[in-house]
């Protein structure tokens, strides 16, 4: 009976050992299987963020590629505009001269056109004197002389005398001769 008994306990406890074998080996098979399908869920999610990460790449080299071209296309366009702009300050700098030098022109001679009209200023009334002696002395000796004018003839001959040269007025002043 004590054998019996020690069969029975040796049974039961195997059996229990033998549940528990295969609750643990169930629970592991249930582990193992959790695992593969979260690596293989890590797998794809891996496969697929390389698959973004290349095409982004891509779109990246090739935004690369277009913005090297782009940026030699607009420094090309930079450099023809500096060079338009360039002549153009050329041209403004010589057109600027010509004008400086037409200023320079008109200021001398508006210099050299005031300084004679100061020179005739300076002149003027004693050239209009002394004609106007000469014009009477020239009568006085040909009355004088007895020379009496012909028939028809006039006795007062006008003489015109500029009395301002810039602005053209001028007066008559008439000479007895005889």
């Amino acid at each position: 009976m004590a054998a019996n008994r020690d069969q029975s306990t040796d049974t039961r406890w195997f059996i229990e050992i033998a549940d528990r074998i295969r609750e643990t080996s169930t629970s592991a098979h249930e582990l193992t299987r959790r695992i593969r399908d979260g690596l293989e869920q890590i797998r794809e999610v891996m496969g697929r963020t390389y698959e973004e990460l290349s095409k982004s790449s891509d779109n990246v080299r090739m935004a690369a590629v277009q913005a090297k071209v782009d940026v030699s296309q607009l420094n090309i366009a930079t450099m023809e505009k500096a060079r338009e702009v360039t002549g153009t300050l050329e041209k403004i700098t010589t057109l600027g001269k010509e004008v400086r030098a037409d200023i320079n022109q008109i200021i001398v001679a508006m210099q050299y056109q005031d300084i004679t009209h100061q020179k005739l200023e300076h002149i003027k009334s004693p050239l209009l004197a002394a004609a106007s002696a000469s014009i009477s002395e020239v009568a006085a000796k040909t009355r004088a002389a007895g020379i009496t004018p012909a028939a028809g003839a006039l006795a007062e001959v006008p003489v015109k005398v500029r009395d301002d040269l810039v602005s053209g007025k001028a007066k008559t002043v008439d000479v007895e001769l005889f």
